[in-house]
């Protein structure tokens, strides 16, 4: 059994719609507690790429603000995994890569779907987009907030999958 088969295989397990797009990829929508976003899997041989996009198009005039925060966010909060934004498209991502040297499991899938931290991090790229805050002000902010439990997606919070972007392309 191919890695794409095995992972179409676990999605049917865990009852997650998704669509295949391609030999090594599959695309899922969530709606998480901030906003909508496209999660795409990969499969890349011994290693799993796991790549979250917003559903939100950020604003032509905040790209370099969030291209900061999203460095920002890199370089002192996130220990696995990197956003980027992608100026042309107007798009913020998250993506993760995982080893999986035994084939895809379960648990792997799991693990990197939780790990991927868009939704949470959402309010702040929302206020630099919107509220025009730059990125430490929005990052202040969020850090102001009350605390309340990130709401993480389950499979009653798939949507269907309808992203304009493209998986991303590997080499």
């Amino acid at each position: 059994m191919n890695d794409i088969t095995q992972v179409t295989r676990l999605l049917d397990e865990m009852e997650l719609r998704y669509q295949q797009q391609g030999e090594r990829s599959v695309a899922l929508s969530f709606s998480g507690k901030h906003t909508s976003y496209d999660l795409f899997v990969v499969c890349l041989g011994p290693l799993l790429s796991v790549m979250a996009t917003a559903d939100s198009r950020l604003p032509a005039g905040c790209l370099d603000e969030a291209i900061r925060l999203a460095n920002h966010l890199n370089a002192e909060r996130i220990a696995w995994g990197a956003f980027w934004v992608r100026p042309e498209q107007r798009a913020l991502g998250f993506e993760l890569a995982l080893p999986c040297r035994a084939g895809v499991s379960r648990e792997d899938l799991e693990m990197a779907f939780s790990a991927i931290p868009l939704n949470h991090f959402w309010p702040a790229f929302a206020r630099v987009a919107w509220a025009g805050l730059d990125a430490r002000q929005a990052l202040g902010s969020m850090d102001e907030a009350p605390r309340s439990a990130d709401h993480h997606a389950s499979p009653g919070d798939v949507a269907e999958s309808g992203s304009d972007l493209e998986p991303p392309v590997m080499f």
